[in-house]
C-alpha cells in the first residue's frame, strides 16, 4: 500500500488547518534560537503536507531570507539570503501546483506546490513544497491550500 497525501482529503480541510495552525503557534511561542524554530517548523509543514523538501521564503526589512529543508534522502537544512526580485517573481506566479523534473541538494524533485504567504493585503513570503513523486501536488490541491 503506497503512502497517500493527507492533504488531498478536502472533507477535513478546516480541522486539518486548525490543527496545523495550533502546532505552528505552539512552536512559535517557545523561546529558542531561530534555527531551532525553523527546523521544527519545517518538520511540522513537511509532516502535514507529506513532502520531501521545502523552501520557506520570507521578506524582511533588509532583504529576503530563504530556509531550505529536506527529509529525504537525508536531512538537510540551509538558511541563506536571496534577492528581493527572486521572491517577487515567484510570488507573482501565485498559488500553483505543477510537475517539474529538477535536482535540488541531491534530491530529485518531480512535483511542487508554491504557496504565497500573505498577511492582510501584504505579501510576506512564499512556501514551496516539493516531492520526489511525480503528480504528488496536482491542480486539485489548489482549493485545499487557498483556505
Amino acid at each position: 500500500m503506497g503512502q497517500s497525501n493527507p492533504t488531498t482529503d478536502t472533507t477535513e480541510t478546516s480541522p486539518s488547518f486548525r490543527a496545523l495552525s495550533l502546532k505552528i503557534l505552539l512552536c512559535a511561542n517557545q523561546v529558542r534560537p531561530t534555527v531551532e524554530f525553523l527546523i521544527e517548523l519545517a518538520e511540522i509543514l513537511a509532516g502535514f503536507s507529506a513532502c520531501d523538501h521545502l523552501e520557506f521564503w520570507l521578506q524582511e526589512k533588509n532583504g529576503c531570507s530563504r530556509w531550505e529543508a529536506s527529509r529525504e534522502p537525508s536531512r538537510f537544512y540551509r538558511l541563506d539570503n536571496v534577492a528581493d526580485e527572486d521572491l517577487e517573481e515567484r510570488v507573482q506566479e501565485g498559488l500553483s501546483c505543477r510537475d517539474d523534473s529538477l535536482e535540488a541538494n541531491g534530491l530529485k524533485i518531480e512535483s511542487q506546490a508554491s504557496l504565497p504567504l500573505v498577511a492582510g493585503s501584504e505579501s510576506i513570503g512564499l512556501l514551496i513544497l516539493k516531492s520526489a513523486r511525480a503528480g504528488f501536488f496536482g491542480q486539485d490541491m489548489i482549493p485545499f491550500y487557498q483556505h
